[in-house]
């Protein structure tokens, strides 16, 4: 198992499995089942292409693999695709998912395959779904331990079961090729390699001042502050509330945030919008405590924490499944801020060029190797500086993609965080075919109501697409 793996696993709780998931949402002329599922895996002979879906961990030899006690067909069951509540019974699906362990000594992963009626579950928007002409809806919820692998090698490894899977490898080749410069001379290379060691040195130590610096801005975080006032401290609510949405489409995103200023990014716009919401959450909170005479402090700034793949959130072809993943933390705009967007671009401009994310997985890396485990769970949840909400970006196709010989088409595709202990909201940013998705898994006692969540979250994005004078071009 790799460190990173291994502090996952050593640093959950019951409260917070390190288990991520997601659905593959698909329309096809025929359902599609656990059995059809099962035929392409064996098929496309995932199993020896990715050795790390046949593992499990080795419970008489801690951080290490063995071979799965459960079989394929154990682990790819059919179930029932959700009929009467539009949303609802999927949402409640995917809270089990994020919330209940998995048995890692037994499988590290396991997929559930359900069919109905087009538009029955609401994984597709309703948006999309007036486009399809299929007759039948497929869902492939899947969901795996951090200890296998990282989200970005996770989706990278589904990828393979996809009838355009070469295409997508060489594509990547292709892309790798672009970026490969002349050849340097060894002058060149040992001062490339002193200048990354001054980066480095230089990186760490501001690194390390920020995160000391937010430690100490924010003592507590403040959805717990709201808890406390509101006379509980239970934060072992096993339960997520859970939304999703398309948000809009790339390339309308893209446009915006160039329209907006220069160097501004779609991580940028997604952040802010995301803040944005927290703050309309807190003012909520803050409502219903002054209802019954209680305060809550105005929070001007707010700490989030962002997972970055260290390998640029691409499994690179013929690398094997693993954990590159590091994350930094953050200061951004929280309540009664008007400056949003360019106080997050010019925060998250200093940290994407800083050594932050790589500090990280290199601590978690050593601290799984000399530190009592028992000590993971308590650096995680510091390591968090009271952070609001986790926001993770996991880039997918910039097309539709098809299983089965064409029989299926993935029309959408959703991933969800696993909240890290002592952060109750995640956002997962997912693009897929020129559509951005956004997602959220939150405790409920942060985020009641995580379909309100969202449209706090678009709300803003509206207000930033109004003033940047770009068109919108789709509909919620």
């Amino acid at each position: 198992m790799t460190s990173i793996g291994k502090f996952s696993h050593a640093s959950e709780t019951l409260s917070n499995p390190s288990v991520p998931a997601l659905f593959l949402a698909m329309t096809g002329p025929k359902p599609f089942q656990a059995a059809d599922f099962i035929k392409i895996w064996k098929s496309k002979d995932i199993s020896n292409r990715h050795p790390r879906f046949e593992q499990r961990l080795d419970s008489t030899n801690d951080g290490y693999f063995a071979p799965a006690k459960k079989s394929l067909e154990e682990r790819v069951t059919d179930t029932t695709l959700p009929k009467t509540l539009y949303r609802t019974e999927l949402a409640l699906s995917i809270s089990e998912l994020l919330s209940n362990p998995l048995d890692v000594y037994k499988s590290l992963w396991e997929a559930k395959v359900a069919f109905g009626e087009l538009g029955a579950s609401g994984a597709i928007s309703q948006f999309k779904v007036k486009q399809i002409s299929d007759n039948f809806e497929s869902i492939v919820v899947f969901r795996s331990h951090h200890a296998m692998a990282d989200g970005t090698s996770l989706a990278s490894g589904l990828l393979d079961l996809c009838d355009e899977a070469e295409e997508l490898k060489e594509e990547i080749k292709t892309q790798l090729k672009k970026h490969v410069g002349k050849t340097k001379t060894l002058l060149e290379k040992i001062r490339k390699w002193l200048r990354q060691i001054i980066w480095l040195c230089i990186g760490m130590m501001n690194s390390i001042f920020y995160q000391i610096f937010l430690w100490g801005s924010m003592p507590k975080n403040p959805f717990e502050v709201a808890l406390t006032l509101s006379g509980s401290d239970d934060h072992s609510t096993i339960a997520r509330t859970i939304s999703w949405c398309d948000a809009a489409p790339v390339a309308e995103i893209k446009k915006v945030a160039k329209a907006l200023g220069q160097d501004i990014t779609i991580n940028d716009v997604v952040v802010s919008c995301v803040s944005y919401a927290i703050s309309k959450q807190l003012e909520v909170h803050r409502l219903r405590l002054e209802a019954s005479g209680k305060v809550l402090p105005l929070f001007k700034h707010i700490n989030v924490v962002v997972p970055v793949h260290l390998t640029g959130g691409v499994l690179l072809p013929n690398k094997p499944m693993g954990n590159m993943i590091g994350a930094f933390c953050a200061r951004v705009p929280g309540e009664g801020v008007k400056n949003r967007l360019e106080e997050v671009h010019e925060t998250f401009s200093w940290l994407k060029r800083s050594p932050s994310a790589l500090l990280a997985y290199l601590l978690a890396r050593t601290s799984t190797a000399v530190l009592p485990l028992s000590w993971n769970k308590f650096m995680l949840q510091k390591g968090s500086c009271n952070a609001c909400a986790a926001i993770s970006n996991v880039k997918s196709s910039p097309r539709k993609l098809h299983i089965g010989e064409g029989s299926q088409t993935i029309q959408s595709v959703a991933g969800f965080l696993p909240l890290p202990p002592g952060v109750p909201v995640g956002v997962t940013v997912c693009s897929y075919a020129g559509t951005l998705t956004l997602t959220v898994a939150a405790q409920p006692w942060a985020v009641p109501d995580a379909d309100q969540f969202l449209l706090w979250v678009l709300e803003e994005y509206r207000r930033l697409l109004k003033s940047s004078g770009v068109l919108q071009t789709i509909k919620n």
